[in-house]
């Protein structure tokens, strides 16, 4: 099952600090295999924090809001980071 996603529209908006004082966790996902990748590692995984998926296509780069929020804790940061890559994974 994929995880739902919300568009922000084009050019993604601008996306600053949640609600809560965390900082979003952003993914670029360039595959459909990365993005089922994606889709499994949250599966039963959520939390306080906002997260966006940066999705590369042939077209370019779209950014969509995860309707679930993700754990904000670093050990979650770095297994997601192992799953799809150095540099796939960075808080803004």
């Amino acid at each position: 099952e994929v995880v739902p996603v919300e568009s922000l529209g084009p050019g993604g908006g601008e996306v600053g600090p949640s609600r809560n004082g965390l900082r979003p966790l952003h993914v670029r996902v360039a595959s459909s295999e990365e993005l089922f990748q994606l889709a499994d590692f949250l599966q039963g995984r959520s939390g306080p924090r906002e997260a966006y998926a940066h999705v590369v296509t042939l077209r370019g780069e779209s950014v969509h809001r995860l309707r679930r929020g993700v754990p904000a804790d670093q050990e979650f940061v770095r297994e997601l980071e192992m799953l799809l890559g150095e540099g796939a994974v960075w808080e803004e």
